[in-house]
């Protein structure tokens, strides 16, 4: 999700100037407008007009170069910044700077300021502190070998149990 407000101001277009096409059914010439003045493709420029219409403050932008089998997709609810990245037929992923990934999302977007200032926060948080910070969502590196612990634990506790009997 990206914020409406934020990318009418980004692409220098008028919020009442939008609106007033749309009362007047002229969704033509509103399309028009952003394929002018932004790089956004169809789905991204009726997603966004969709959400002026109904007043929504987020609209949903994703990202699919032309002629490409990359699909990336950026989400922002609150404060928090979610990137994911899909490559041909395989599943979505969540990438972060760190990632091997992270320069085809880049590539991607292109100059997109949200998503600078999102590598700078996380790259300057993963230095200073451990990466928590409620810019970005992230797992916890525990979280994925949690599961395997415990059952080594349990293992261990049931090899002693199992020992004394």
């Amino acid at each position: 999700m990206q914020d409406v407000k934020t990318a009418l101001e980004d692409f220098g277009i008028d919020k009442q100037e939008i609106l007033d096409l749309l009362e007047q059914e002229k969704l033509i010439d509103a399309i028009r407008i952003f394929d002018t003045r932004t790089k956004l493709d169809l789905a991204n420029t009726l997603s966004l007009l969709q959400s002026i219409q109904n007043g929504e403050d987020q609209f949903i932008f994703r990202h699919k170069p032309k002629g490409d089998s990359l699909n990336v997709s950026y989400k922002n609810e609150g404060e928090k910044v979610a990137l994911n990245l899909r490559e041909g037929n395989g599943a979505e992923k969540r990438v972060f700077p760190y990632d091997r990934d992270w320069p085809k999302v880049k590539k991607a977007f292109g100059p997109m300021p949200e998503i600078a200032e999102y590598e700078e926060e996380y790259l300057k948080d993963t230095i200073d502190r451990p990466k928590k910070s409620a810019l970005f969502v992230e797992e916890s590196v525990w979280s994925k070998w949690k599961p395997l612990l415990i059952i080594m634990a349990l293992l261990v506790l049931a090899y002693f149990i199992y020992q004394k009997f």
